[in-house]
């Protein structure tokens, strides 16, 4: 959605030392299209919004790649 990459882009342009996520529907469904928006520093899908802080140290130390997306078909336990 070109509405999502344009705002993934202006939030890095706005504050360029900040660490910018796309997560969500539109990360799970289409990764490799939010993996052509280079301002975009983690892509997680529906699945890892629960657990994004945990997520977001553990790629700032180098321990998961850029995009980190499980699907949520794979999985068989849901969260409100």
């Amino acid at each position: 959605d070109s509405k999502s990459r344009k705002a993934l882009r202006k939030a890095k342009q706005k504050n360029p030392d900040a660490l910018v996520v796309a997560t969500g529907c539109y990360s799970e469904v289409y990764p490799e299209e939010v993996e052509k928006v280079k301002e975009v520093d983690l892509i997680t899908g529906n699945l890892e919004k629960f657990k994004l802080v945990e997520i977001v140290e553990k790629r700032l130390k180098g321990e998961i790649p850029r995009t980190f997306v499980k699907g949520v078909w794979s999985e068989s336990n849901f969260y409100p």
